[in-house]
């Protein structure tokens, strides 16, 4: 009967509607979240409103003979519409993925599937805050589909691992620009605070050939806070049972036509921690400072041009070893021994949105780094130098009834990489001293269209990029997705990547321990296919929404570079691989959500890496084949508390082989399988937030990960065995403060 008399009234309303002339209708996003604020005007025209606090916008006809509407929002695509007689609609916008800025809402969700061919995994600032998430390399603790994984004990250097391989091969962005290669992405991945980061885009497997060439397990692309939405100010405080402290202040200034936004991070070093009594510290200190600056320009809603500028200094001391090492003392001395690195770091980026028309656009695209490093691994100095700029200029074209979209242009990357290796003290084992460089200049075409033809989305692209001496590569991709009706969702993708290998900057364990390296001269480019299918299936049920996906991906390599641990004890050997080098990966997940109160998640993920050579079949080491995740979420009607468990099930891993080694120093094939459990309560009160919780509640730990610890400066010293965690049960506790702007 209710149902009834809606449907009467509306039609009592129409005649009404109909004089009155107006259009009306729903902005959401592809949640069914509305957006507020968004901008609704007539084409070629100054009249136009915006969107209330439902989304909702009416918008009189009078005088528009044409009758298209333009509605756009930041950090969204411009969607044009031709409304004919059609006075009443449902709008959703696309997120834009050139620009990369994203809107961010309080209610948006904690995880969810981003609506492109590729599957593409978005983390939101909810999900992020059920845990410490102290940097990005702690940001993904519920995460199924990326592993962070220690690449350096003792200076606790980690990496961000897709589909069971190196995180390398995992195109890792900022903004969706190249800011983290080289030098930059050995430590990249603890300097940038979980504060300061909006939303993290997942993306595994093949995807667009926009950011270039790199890509082969997949893409992860941060995102800072969207000024639209983020708090004006946001401080955080942040300490745990090892005395690490952590201090955080962002603030955002808007004004008319430009926003501010302004990121300081600062921290203090730990305690000194020796609970195996091995002689070695458990936990580094590290005392790191980073300041970001965005400025974003867009003088009003149908103004042609767009801007954005942003600018990140980095600097940072890490100390490892002994416990009785003092850096300014022992570095490079053989009396206790130490790892220190000091860095500093300058990031810039600068962005232009020229729209010539109403659907064609010309973008240009730009970043660079520079690095500056002096670090010290025992009696090894390493002093390293790194210029990088990129540039990307291409126009962006959409036509048909379909929205149908075409992009192509060019780009350049320019490197200047210059490394020197110095022995303190000649020891006959190591012989690997001298001069590195890593200079090159890629010029680059690219082209990429998508399809829409409902219920398919099809994207096509190419590079072709000059890698130097090695030639032209082409990088094509394909990928294709399936809506269909009841909410099911099927994907496939297949594309080639390609990368310059940056030895020692990407792989810091190998100066890490006293293993000689025998390194083959001018290492071509790494070249892999990948491809992969995804499903989803979601149900709506009464009193939840559930979730279902699968993927299976198969990544194939051309040429492959992995230190070759098997020719010898105390020995790696680095080449190019050009036999049968494949990684195979499954992954299973459930999520229940109870509205925004309750959440579970279930997921298993299979891995299987190996190469063949000659007749024997090798597993990669330091992957585990089986994985299990599970996580629960619940929060109080009022949301004044909630409270996040998360359990992390890690399954055996091949270990490097140590028969030949002394008898004292030989290792299990692999490791044992072990088990952990995080815990966290936040406490909200308006503007105040206080999060407490443990990490590793059951105190596992791998007691003496460290080969050889007896002899930190003999010939079989390797801090590379590490398979588990080694720092125990650890308390934290953090403050947060967020005022919201009323502007």
């Amino acid at each position: 009967m209710k149902r009834h008399f809606y449907i009467c009234l509306l039609l009592l309303a129409l005649p009404v509607l109909s004089q009155a002339q107006k259009v009306k209708g729903l902005v959401t996003n592809i949640d069914g979240l509305p957006l507020i604020g968004a901008n609704v005007y007539w084409q070629n025209s100054d009249r136009g409103t915006i969107t209330d606090e439902a989304g909702r916008f009416a918008l009189s006809t009078k005088g528009q003979s044409e009758r298209v509407l333009v509605i756009s929002y930041i950090g969204y695509r411009t969607e044009t519409l031709r409304i004919g007689e059609r006075l009443q609609w449902e709008i959703q916008l696309l997120e834009d993925f050139d620009l990369q800025t994203v809107e961010v809402t309080a209610a948006d969700k904690a995880t969810r599937f981003e609506n492109a061919p590729a599957k593409v995994e978005v983390i939101t600032t909810r999900e992020l805050e059920k845990a410490a998430c102290c940097s990005l390399a702690g940001c993904f603790g519920t995460n199924a589909s990326v592993e962070s994984t220690t690449t350096n004990l003792i200076t606790n250097a980690k990496e961000l691992q897709l589909l069971g391989l190196s995180g390398v091969y995992n195109q890792l962005l900022f903004e969706g620009l190249p800011l983290l290669q080289g030098l930059a992405y050995t430590y990249g991945i603890g300097s940038y605070p979980g504060p300061m980061i909006g939303k993290i885009y997942v993306a595994k497997g093949a995807n667009s050939v926009l950011q270039g060439f790199e890509s082969i397990s997949g893409q992860i692309n941060i995102l800072p806070p969207n000024a639209e939405t983020t708090p004006r100010l946001l401080a955080n405080v942040y300490v745990n049972s090892f005395g690490e402290n952590q201090y955080n202040l962002n603030y955002l200034h808007r004004a008319k036509s430009w926003n501010n936004y302004t990121a300081a991070h600062f921290t203090l070093p730990a305690g000194l921690i020796d609970r195996d009594g091995d002689g070695f510290r458990d936990v580094v200190r590290t005392r790191r400072l980073s300041v970001f600056n965005k400025w974003s320009y867009e003088k009003t809603p149908t103004a042609p041009f767009r801007m954005e500028l942003g600018l990140r200094y980095w600097n940072e001391n890490r100390e490892g070893g002994q416990m009785d090492f003092e850096q300014e003392r022992d570095r490079g001395e053989t009396r206790f021994y130490g790892q220190t690195v000091d860095l500093q770091q300058v990031d810039v980026f600068f962005k232009i949105n020229r729209q010539l028309t109403d659907r064609w656009s010309l973008k240009w695209i730009n970043s660079a780094f520079y690095q500056d490093q002096d670090s010290y691994f025992g009696f090894k100095r390493y002093r390293a130098e790194q210029r990088n700029v990129h540039s990307s200029l291409y126009t962006d074209y959409t036509y048909g009834q379909q929205q149908n979209n075409l992009k192509a242009g060019a780009s350049w990357r320019h490197n200047r990489l210059a490394e020197n290796i110095s022995f303190t003290e000649a020891l006959p084992f190591l012989d690997y001293d001298g001069q590195y460089h890593n200079d090159y200049d890629i010029p680059g075409f690219f082209a990429e269209h998508t399809l829409e033809w409902k219920p398919f989305t099809v994207i096509t692209g190419v590079r072709l990029d000059h890698h130097g001496n090695f030639g032209w590569k082409t990088t094509p991709r394909f990928l294709v997705r399936a809506a269909l009706e009841n909410n099911w969702d099927l994907r496939y993708s297949i594309g080639k990547g390609f990368r310059r290998v940056h030895l020692f900057s990407e792989r810091v364990n190998l100066l890490a321990g006293n293993r000689n390296l025998s390194i083959a001269p001018d290492l071509a480019p790494e070249e892999a296919w990948n491809s992969g299918l995804s499903v989803v299936k979601k149900w709506l049920l009464e009193e939840a929404v559930a979730t279902l996906s699968a993927d299976a991906y198969l990544t194939w390599f051309q040429s492959f570079v992995f230190p070759d641990f098997q020719q010898g004890p105390a020995l790696a050997v680095i080449d190019n691989f050009y036999g049968q080098s494949v990684s195979q990966s499954l992954l299973l997940e459930s999520k229940w959500e109870f509205g925004e109160r309750l959440e579970l998640k279930l997921a298993y993920t299979y891995l299987n890496v190996y190469q063949i050579k000659g007749k024997e079949r090798l597993e990669l080491p330091f992957v585990s084949r089986h994985n299990w995740l599970a996580s629960a979420s619940y929060a109080t009607r009022s949301k004044t508390w909630q409270g996040d468990l998360k359990f992390h099930w890690v399954g055996r891993k091949i270990l490097p082989p140590t028969d030949n080694y002394p008898a004292d120093l030989r290792r299990p094939q692999a490791s044992e399988a072990f088990g952990t459990v995080d815990a966290q309560v936040t406490w909200r009160r308006q503007r105040w937030e206080i999060y407490t919780g443990v990490e590793n509640i059951l105190d596992f730990r791998q007691e003496f990960p460290i080969l050889g610890y007896e002899e930190p400066f003999g010939p079989y010293f390797d801090p590379i065995f590490n398979w588990g965690p080694t720092r125990g049960r650890e308390f934290y506790l953090g403050l947060r403060y967020k005022l919201v702007s009323k502007s």
